[in-house]
């Protein structure tokens, strides 16, 4: 390679008038690079698709990104170009994702179909507009491929840091859940929480991708993005092709970074105490059906007939609540909104619920949703103030021992609750319980307040629509390894699981088909202390989200600079 002439003060090289639109294709040549590229692009957008759930092929996340980077760095005719490329691959993954998640809604029009779709299509915007996560071709060229581990690193785990604040589809499509059956690598979670997992993962991909950038000469000896002719300015230029230490370092300390993260994963494992002494026997609670599934439950509900439903939902949940019993439970969990009245101002529900704790001698947490009588029972339309969404704990001596209503409502759907931002944990003899509720594990900071108030064991009641429960239990695996916290979760019809402080899947109902059945697991009640990530919070994601920001704020400011001096 050669070098690009006339650099501008400070030895940057000057980029040379890139053609006007992204599809500008001037020759032949330029226009197979843009259809390599393009299919390049297809087939990030697919890997990243094929190592989520369902198909779960975590592996493939380790290389998924690499033909995108080939196609940006390598088959870019423009900068722009080198933008749209990423941004389909984004597109890809999440549109696949989200019309397999919200076929009916799209079919019918709802706006809960539309409005993750429009999501999608902002956020790829983003990516497009602004050349993040990973930075533009024309600012790594410009650099000299100083920031390229670092940019698209701090990059992309700043962009699932805004995903996950702003609420952009977090739920589905944070590459951290890839690695969810990654046992040593998750336990990072518990020093710089899920960021942490996500940067090892994304530092592995373009680390292969500056190697194959470096050593491929025949790949190599392509237009500059940024000149629109001519050789562009590679990693290895300047000191042999593929000899610079510029290249050979950051690519070193890469592999050290992927090798030390799961060495010490492994050590973590191996440092865990032993809690054979503090084991606690827990019980799911899953009947197979929702009210959909149960004409003489939906017919109720639909004349809400509250009262009525109650006893039609409690013949189903008590028998199989006496059989975890039975079996030695001392934890019993039922789903979400398994009562559409609060128990303790119905005198019938509350002798019931009271007599059965009293006979079994169980803990149980009972959930429970009151929607007030001007609320429509359409879902997506129904809600309104004074709304609330809550669980219980009853004691066996038949206590209620406090209410904890959902933390965070799903927003785009309308949802506010009255009882929101409470954090009760309740004392028992065998260590200290909390609850949470729906949508609340998908979030990092209610999880990790309540084990900061003590919390040993959390219960996770949910109501989840098949497409969704693929994902949704994954996000309780890192909420347990974040804080070493054991965490049951209850479903009504599939993905109850039993998960130990450590992101073990303890026990686990079928996630593509409904089934009746009790869970059970003894899991164990570690340190009330939690973890540094519990103390510290999200503060490696805000970290690397700060980097992302001054990274595009100094390949602004450059652009500005240059514009300045051609005038």
């Amino acid at each position: 390679m050669h070098r690009d002439s006339n650099p501008p003060q400070g030895g940057h090289p000057m980029p040379h008038k890139a053609p006007s639109s992204i599809f500008s294709t001037a020759s032949p040549a330029k226009t197979g690079r843009f259809v390599i590229g393009l299919g390049l692009s297809i087939l990030s957008g697919i890997l990243l698709y094929l190592s989520f759930p369902p198909f779960d092929l975590g592996y493939l996340a380790w290389i998924a990104f690499v033909p995108v980077i080939v196609a940006q760095f390598i088959f870019a005719n423009t900068d722009g170009q080198g933008k749209l490329f990423p941004a389909l691959a984004w597109a890809i993954l999440m549109g696949i994702i989200l019309l397999e998640t919200f076929p009916l809604g799209y079919l019918r029009g709802d706006p809960v179909g539309f409005l993750p779709l429009l999501g999608v299509l902002i956020v790829g915007g983003l990516i497009f507009l602004l050349g993040i996560p990973n930075g533009t071709v024309g600012f790594h060229r410009r650099t000299g491929y100083r920031f390229f581990l670092l940019f698209p690193t701090v990059g992309w785990v700043g962009f699932e840091y805004l995903r996950h604040k702003a609420q952009l589809g977090h739920l589905w499509g944070m590459l951290y859940i890839t690695q969810h059956n990654n046992l040593p690598l998750i336990q990072l979670a518990s020093l710089g929480g899920v960021w942490l997992v996500s940067f090892i993962v994304i530092l592995a991909n373009y680390a292969l991708g500056l190697a194959i950038i470096t050593y491929t000469p025949s790949l190599s000896q392509v237009p500059s993005p940024t000149s629109g002719g001519g050789p562009g300015r590679g990693p290895g230029e300047g000191r042999g092709e593929g000899e610079g230490p510029h290249v050979k370092i950051p690519l070193a300390v890469a592999a050290a970074v992927v090798l030390l993260a799961h060495g010490l994963g492994f050590a973590l494992l191996g440092s865990q105490p032993a809690m054979e002494s503090s084991l606690l026997r827990v019980a799911a609670v899953q009947v197979g059906g929702d009210l959909g599934d149960f004409p003489e439950v939906y017919r109720l509900w639909w004349r809400r007939d509250w009262s009525g439903m109650a006893r039609a939902v409690l013949d189903d949940l008590e028998p199989l609540t006496r059989e975890a019993a039975a079996q030695g439970a001392k934890l019993v969990v039922w789903p979400e909104a398994s009562l559409w009245l609060d128990p303790q101002e119905h005198p019938p529900t509350k002798a019931r619920l009271v007599r059965l704790v009293q006979e079994t001698g169980i803990y149980l947490v009972s959930a429970y949703f009151i929607l007030p009588d001007e609320g429509n029972l359409g879902w997506w339309l129904g809600f309104v103030p004074g709304m609330r969404n809550e669980a219980t704990l009853i004691s066996p001596d038949g206590q209620f021992l406090g209410v904890y209503g959902q933390d965070h409502p799903i927003p785009f759907t309308g949802e506010a609750f009255i009882t929101e931002r409470t954090y009760p944990t309740y004392q028992t003899p065998f260590g200290t319980l909390a609850t949470i509720i729906c949508y609340d594990n998908v979030f990092t900071d209610t999880t990790r307040k309540l084990v900061r108030k003590g919390a040993q064991l959390v219960a996770h009641t949910t109501h989840d629509f098949q497409p969704m429960v693929v994902y949704d239990p994954l996000h309780d695996v890192f909420r347990a390894a974040e804080n070493r916290v054991s965490i049951v979760k209850a479903d009504w019809r599939y993905g109850s699981a039993i998960i130990d402080p450590y992101g073990r899947v303890l026990a686990a109902s079928p996630t593509d088909r409904r089934a009746k059945m009790v869970l059970i697991a003894d899991v164990p009640l570690p340190s009330p202390s939690g973890t540094f990530y519990t103390r510290t919070g999200d503060w490696f994601g805000l970290l690397c989200f700060l980097g992302m920001v001054a990274l595009i704020g100094y390949d602004f400011s450059w652009k500005k600079v240059y514009k300045r001096r051609l005038l």
